[in-house]
């Protein structure tokens, strides 16, 4: 009875310690996009899928805007994913107003990060941010910014920040004036 025991407890050792992998095999759907190295072999199936949901991410990134992960099937120990890839695009230039490019300046932009580079939605999303916060703590509480006047020429991009700012003061004057009117 004991050698039996010892011998379950090191086959389950043995199943323990031997990992099966899940491998993905890759279906780029576009010809001309330049090879990627996706990782294939995952420890397991969610190791897998959170990998596949951050590919149309790291393309974009990368300058490939129309990325995404067309489908993915499942199997046991495989998954098939389709990817469109697209073209690259570069920035060439990112413009403002005066006012606003000493603003970009103070939350760190520079223009080299944007001349001729890939384009990243991270960094413009969060140079947004950075540019909302600044004008939030100086009195722009609704402030908004957005690209406008986007050109899209040979997968080359120009664009324009575009700032609308909404001081508090004047619209809680403008409220009290209506509110006192109303009054009397």
């Amino acid at each position: 009875m004991k050698l039996f025991l010892i011998a379950i407890i090191v086959f389950n050792n043995y199943l323990g310690i031997a990992q099966k992998t899940y491998i993905v095999q890759y279906k780029i759907v576009d010809s001309t996009a330049p090879k990627q190295n996706f990782i294939t072999s995952f420890t397991n199936r969610t190791t897998c899928l959170t990998y596949l949901q951050t590919i149309p991410i790291t393309l974009r990134n990368n300058g490939y805007i129309a990325a995404s992960l067309d489908t993915v099937q499942y199997m046991t120990d495989t998954a098939f994913a389709t990817i469109y890839i697209g073209a690259k695009y570069n920035w060439v230039q990112l413009t403002t107003t005066q006012s606003e490019a000493t603003v970009l300046q103070l939350c760190g932009y520079s223009k080299q990060v944007v001349a001729n580079g890939a384009i990243n939605f991270t960094q413009v999303t969060a140079l947004q941010n950075k540019m909302l916060t600044y004008y939030q703590n100086n009195g722009y509480p609704f402030a908004k910014i957005e690209l406008d006047s986007i050109v899209i020429t040979n997968n080359n991009i120009n664009a324009k920040f575009s700032l609308l700012l909404n001081k508090v003061m004047n619209n809680i004057s403008q409220l009290s004036n209506v509110f006192f009117a109303s009054i009397i």
